[in-house]
């Protein structure tokens, strides 16, 4: 922490700035984890894929004739459906909550507004209508 005199709102305003600037510098990682994830599943399954083509000609072939059987064709159908639908809910999800979370920060700051004009309006007669329109009263605004 500096030598100088600070306001609780300096050090409160200091540390959001740390946090923020934190999670800033973090999105690349998140980025590549999702992209390195992304990369696994996809040679995973190109493998797990060779791998079954090669096990279905040495043995299904002497067992079913080439032939998927009847009940496993529907039951890989359903479990994709149900994998699609569960994967098109998290990208519902995925879309929602920033949106949601937005919502919610413009609803903090238009109540901090009100907040702000309703109690310091009075004591600066009357001139700012928002925040934006007070003047900043830190010491170091000059």
């Amino acid at each position: 922490m500096s030598g100088d005199a600070s306001t609780t709102v300096d050090v409160m305003k200091e540390n959001t700035a740390r946090i923020m600037d934190k999670l800033d510098s973090q999105m690349p990682l998140y980025v590549k984890m999702h992209s390195d994830l992304y990369t696994e599943h996809n040679r995973l399954s190109e493998n797990f894929f060779k791998a079954a083509y090669a096990l279905e000609q040495a043995e299904l072939n002497l067992l079913f004739h080439g032939q998927v059987p009847e009940i496993v064709e529907p039951w890989i159908r359903l479990q994709a459906n149900v994998t699609m639908s569960q994967i098109e809910m998290a990208s519902m999800f995925l879309k929602w909550y920033p949106q949601m979370y937005v919502v919610t920060l413009k609803f903090l700051d238009q109540a901090l507004q009100n907040y702000v004009r309703a109690v310091c309006a009075p004591l600066q007669d009357g001139e700012a209508s928002s925040l934006d329109d007070m003047p900043d009263v830190r010491k170091d605004a000059a």
